[in-house]
């Protein structure tokens, strides 16, 4: 086995039957071999000078032998992910939920706070009420749930002022939930 993958597959193989070898050791090093092979699907002539000695002590003199682990390239593989998954981070939002306790508004209040969820990306943040799908945008996070916050109150008028029979389900539903939260001063 020159490959460090092989070396993981027989590292897996034994961890596998470590607990059945526990229980019940083979009774030569051979059969340990064997286990082991039938593991990782591969199985090679052990070359042994005691092919009597307990599996204990074959593991400890034999394996780490025919376990050859290059670990600089391994460490390289390593440091590879790292940079993928650093770079997939980055291209990924910071989202937190808050809750909108004012609409900055004379003309409305809350009566209770509103949950919202925002989304920092790298050059914009962007803040949603998904209650009703309305949304604000902005280069900061406070910018988006003022955005958000005027989105609210055009909504809810525009709300208001339609006639509710001309209005949809997925509107009348929008007019219910901000006529929960939203009060004119």
């Amino acid at each position: 086995m020159e490959d460090w993958k092989d070396a993981e597959l027989l590292q897996m193989g034994h961890s596998k039957i470590a607990l059945e070898l526990k229980h019940t050791p083979p009774k030569t090093s051979i059969d340990f071999y064997r286990q082991i092979a039938r593991y990782i699907g591969e199985f090679k002539e052990w070359h042994l000078t005691a092919p009597e000695e307990s599996w204990s002590t074959v593991r400890a003199r034999v394996l780490p032998r025919y376990v050859p682990i290059n670990l600089e390239e391994r460490l390289h593989r390593l440091e590879e992910s790292v940079v993928v998954l650093s770079e997939a981070l980055l291209t990924r939002p910071v989202v937190s939920s808050t809750m909108i306790v004012d609409l900055n508004s004379k003309q409305y209040s809350l009566r209770h706070p509103i949950p919202i969820v925002v989304e920092e990306w790298t050059k914009e943040a962007i803040a949603t009420l998904p209650e009703t799908e309305t949304y604000g945008s902005g280069l900061t996070p406070a910018e988006a749930i003022n955005d958000l916050k005027e989105q609210i109150i055009l909504l809810y008028e525009d709300l208001e002022t339609t006639d509710p029979e001309a209005l949809g389900r997925l509107p009348r539903a929008w007019r219910r939930i901000l006529r929960h939260y939203v009060a004119k001063s």
